[in-house]
């Protein structure tokens, strides 16, 4: 190996470097897009495609699932659990905190 590679300063570059490179790509879209913020096609995707990839993130998950079996059962209970809670209290983190501690309670019992 180099002697350049090793030691503190060697890693702390890379660091350096890592993270201008992380904020980068995170400060990068908002600069350049600044002035077509308020784009029509901008305001749809940004209201819209969180749940459009969520759907598809629950759509990709259930793909074995979906069986004519008593087996799904507890999963699609868990999944209109957190429909039902999102829908009556509009709160994303409760809903997926109860679905999540739902499915750990029916994975204990071994019911999944």
């Amino acid at each position: 190996m180099n002697d350049v590679m090793d030691g503190v300063p060697y890693l702390l570059a890379v660091m350096v470097v890592m993270g201008l490179a992380t904020f980068a790509t995170r400060v990068l879209p908002f600069v350049i897009l600044y002035r077509v913020a308020d784009h029509p096609l901008l305001v749809y995707l940004g209201r819209y495609l969180p749940a459009m990839i969520l759907m598809l993130l629950v759509l990709y998950s259930f793909r074995q699932e979906v069986q004519l079996s008593v087996d799904f059962l507890p999963q699609l209970g868990c999944l209109v659990l957190v429909g039902l809670l999102q829908w009556w209290l509009k709160q994303a983190l409760v809903s997926i905190i109860a679905g999540t501690a739902a499915y750990m309670a029916l994975v204990q019992l071994g019911w999944v």
